[in-house]
């Protein structure tokens, strides 16, 4: 069984900014393999659903606590399914990738990423999965502009 884990913020506030990257990507996995919203449940303070993909079984997973937290909803999660850092994929916004921009990529550290850095700490391990997906910088998007990355982030696109 692998987990995949879309990072993000609960709530409707949070709902359509780009900081929700991650939780864009579970919807469209869940439409993909016909998921229904009856599927999902709670534990430990995320939301999962199981599913088939080929010959392996998935987890999706929703962290319901802010970025900068994931790691301790995850973490139980995982453990409860015996599943492993190296069997665990992570989606994510990426800020310093243009827009539409995908990469994947195994280990290294949190890269100033809340949401990453939370989960190498709560995971004691940083052998994880990454799919980092561009969201653009403000300051490329909006040359003249001063906005704050951390506004950007947070704002719709």
């Amino acid at each position: 069984m692998y987990a995949v884990v879309g990072l993000g913020n609960p709530g409707q506030r949070y709902r359509d900014t780009r900081h929700n990257m991650g939780f864009w990507t579970i919807a469209a996995l869940q439409k993909k393999l016909g998921i229904r919203e009856s599927a999902w449940k709670e534990k430990g303070g995320a939301l999962y659903a199981r599913a088939d993909f080929g010959d392996e079984e998935l987890l999706l997973v929703l962290p319901q606590q802010f970025m900068n937290r994931s790691g301790e909803a995850v973490r139980p999660l995982l453990s409860f399914f015996k599943i492993a850092p190296s069997e665990t994929i992570v989606a994510y916004d990426e800020l310093d990738f243009d827009v539409g921009t995908l990469r994947l990529k195994r280990g290294g550290s949190g890269g100033g990423h809340n949401g990453i850095g939370d989960l190498i700490r709560h995971l004691d391990s940083p052998d994880f999965y990454r799919i980092r997906i561009g969201i653009g910088h403000p300051r490329r998007a909006l040359p003249d502009s001063a906005m704050d990355p951390s506004d950007w982030v947070l704002s719709v696109p």
